[in-house]
């Protein structure tokens, strides 16, 4: 394994458990304890021998010291995503002091992780570049304690602790603030039944010492919320970004983010040049319209994309947005270098496109004029 450069960790591991040769692999890296006292050594050996998911997870990393990419998943309930802190990883209790984490991954560039179980020493891995956690605590007690310069590319999968409403806006901001080079973000949140959430032992499964569950969640508070709830989050780091994504759940007919106000301005992204987010961002179209937005006007695209950028893509569209982005052609050369619009179907083009047609025709070929393309992404 010195050669692998890639590992996902997750169910398979269960597998690979039960390979019969996995004594020998045991017993074929055991000089690997040596790096440790006697009393971490005699402890190690033991939980690998009886196959202690957490041991053997560092295991399969010593073997591997040129990996670059690591994801550590958690597919199921069933499965718990073993804690990879050193501490941790070796044994399933005690307080024994957390050895060097930077001799283990000395060349990762990637990694995916919850962040409950990322040690925070692993934010200064010199080499890593791009770094994806899923939130499913308070993160406040888990962001970095210093600024970490190497991160340039960041995903954050958001649950319930930072999609309650606006009470919860610091800890995202401070997170993001601990990361001053990142110029591409992708933030994904949770579906309305999607919530993880950790357990730390179950009846039914208690031979786990903590696994996820999913309880139903609501993105935000409900009508009267206004878009920018998401994107004010972002402000510590809005004017460095070039890329940012934005991912909001299909629930349905009745979307969260559809009852909110539109944006008024992203012109705080003053690098930006690509940029994905729903529709809900730009104009409100729900079926059922709440008193409190009624007559609510939908800021024209001028106002609302920065001029720096390059390429948009609006997912769950109607044909309403098409006539919104219409709005560019007001003057063009507030846009100068926007020149691909994506419209995000998710699971496909709708079986009736007639309603498209029209505000294709019209207005996607005067857009096509102006040196904007517009196109179904598929």
């Amino acid at each position: 394994m010195t050669k692998v450069r890639s590992i996902e960790i997750g169910e398979y591991m269960e597998h690979l458990l039960q390979l019969k040769d996995w004594e020998e692999v045991v017993e074929w890296t055991l000089p690997i304890s040596e790096l440790w006292g006697s009393r971490y050594k005699q402890q190690w050996i033991y939980q690998v021998g009886m196959k202690h998911r957490r041991a053997c997870m560092a295991l399969l990393l010593f073997l591997a010291p040129e990996l670059q990419y690591l994801s550590i998943v958690h597919d199921s309930e069933r499965w718990p995503c073993a804690s990879i802190n050193f501490s941790n990883m070796f044994l399933p209790v005690g307080n024994l002091p957390t050895e060097p984490d930077l001799m283990l991954l000395p060349e990762l560039t990637t990694l995916s992780i919850p962040m409950i179980h990322l040690n925070k020493s692993w934010f200064s891995l010199p080499p890593l570049r791009h770094l994806d956690i899923d939130c499913t605590r308070d993160i406040r007690q888990l962001a970095p304690d210093t600024p970490t310069q190497n991160i340039h590319s960041l995903m954050i999968r958001c649950t319930e602790n930072l999609t309650n409403g606006l009470s919860y806006l610091d800890p995202l901001s401070s997170l993001l603030g601990q990361f001053p080079n990142v110029n591409s973000l992708v933030i994904k949140y949770t579906g309305w039944g999607e919530e993880a959430v950790w357990v730390e032992q179950d009846y039914d499964f208690n031979q786990y010492s903590g696994f996820f569950k999913l309880k139903k969640k609501r993105i935000i508070g409900g009508p009267g919320e206004t878009f920018s709830h998401f994107t004010d989050e972002l402000i510590t780091i809005a004017s460095q970004l070039e890329y940012l994504e934005l991912v909001c759940p299909d629930t349905g007919d009745f979307r969260d983010f559809n009852y909110c106000f539109p944006l008024w301005t992203l012109q705080q992204f003053t690098q930006l040049k690509r940029l994905c987010i729903p529709q809900g961002a730009f104009i409100y179209t729900t079926g059922i319209r709440p008193r409190i937005l009624a007559g609510s006007v939908s800021p024209s695209p001028l106002r609302v994309l920065p001029p720096t950028l390059e390429y948009l893509c609006v997912s769950y569209p109607t044909p309403a947005i098409i006539e919104w982005l219409g709005g560019i052609l007001e003057d063009r050369d507030q846009l100068p270098n926007l020149a691909l619009v994506d419209l995000d179907f998710g699971d496909g083009p709708p079986d009736v496109l007639s309603d498209y047609t029209d505000y294709i025709c019209r207005i996607g070929t005067a857009l096509f004029n102006s040196g904007v393309v517009l196109r179904v992404k598929k």
